[in-house]
């Protein structure tokens, strides 16, 4: 039963990401979104990005990403890759924009690195890679992943699936974590992995409220998790688990 319950959730995350993701990244009228299944109905429904005990779902964190104040995004157009941004702010970011075809084998296929500014507004056209798709080798085993960087940190991410998640064939990754104490209840988490995942999951034994999660990484990216504690978790500390796609990996941490 747990398996099918994180299928379902799996299924809701892709398919939430994608609706609203086509929305902000691909309708340059559209202003507002009101996402409706914000709670879940009961225990057994995969319908909502909140449970009814108050703690977040897989869709919440894709929700959460698409509603950032600058998001990226990545889709296939015939056989062209475009890369695509929305900028909630009234002033353009100026950054860094990079770039991975990797394999799932570590292996990296191709990388653009490019000076980028993102105008104001929706469905910004970043860049585009023309006919990648027809290099692609083995759709089940390449993926592309890119970020938009500013004064060398991250503020938003993307990859883009060549298949469908359940066909993606992985290799065994090592995945690392340090953890910081930012405060009363409060960490940062800093992710690493030795080969390409694209989903990174993190569970706790407590109620705790990450800055992100669910998320693609690919090697020689440290990704930085902010970790918040609910109610009163943190008393009694709390063990947090990190796991790659298809439990291909794995590595824990405590938080006290």
């Amino acid at each position: 039963m747990r398996g099918y319950l994180r299928a379902l959730e799996i299924e809701q995350l892709e398919a939430d990401y994608q609706a609203l993701a086509y929305l902000r990244f691909r309708s340059p009228s559209c202003n507002g979104l009101v996402y409706w299944p914000l709670n879940k109905g009961g225990p057994l429904f995969g319908f909502g990005c909140i449970d009814y005990a108050g703690r977040p779902l897989m869709a919440y964190y894709a929700v959460q990403r698409l509603f950032a104040d600058v998001a990226l995004h990545m889709y296939r157009d015939a056989a062209d890759i475009r890369v695509v941004a929305a900028n909630a702010t009234r002033a353009s970011v100026a950054g860094v924009l990079r770039i991975w075809q990797v394999a799932s084998s570590g292996r990296v296929r191709g990388y653009w690195e490019l000076p980028t500014v993102i105008a104001s507004g929706n469905s910004v056209r970043l860049f585009d890679m023309d006919g990648l798709y027809n290099a692609v080798i083995d759709r089940g085993r390449e993926w592309v992943y890119a970020e938009f960087a500013v004064g060398g940190a991250a503020v938003a991410s993307a990859q883009l699936l060549f298949c469908p998640l359940a066909e993606l064939q992985i290799e065994p990754c090592a995945l690392t974590v340090a953890a910081h104490t930012l405060g009363p209840g409060r960490w940062r988490l800093d992710v690493a992995t030795t080969a390409p995942t694209p989903l990174v999951e993190i569970e706790a034994d407590g109620r705790v409220m990450y800055s992100d999660n669910y998320f693609g990484l690919i090697p020689g990216i440290k990704k930085q998790v902010f970790v918040t504690a609910l109610g009163d978790a943190q008393a009694k500390g709390i063990h947090v688990t990190l796991s790659g796609w298809d439990r291909s990996g794995s590595a824990s941490v405590t938080l006290a």
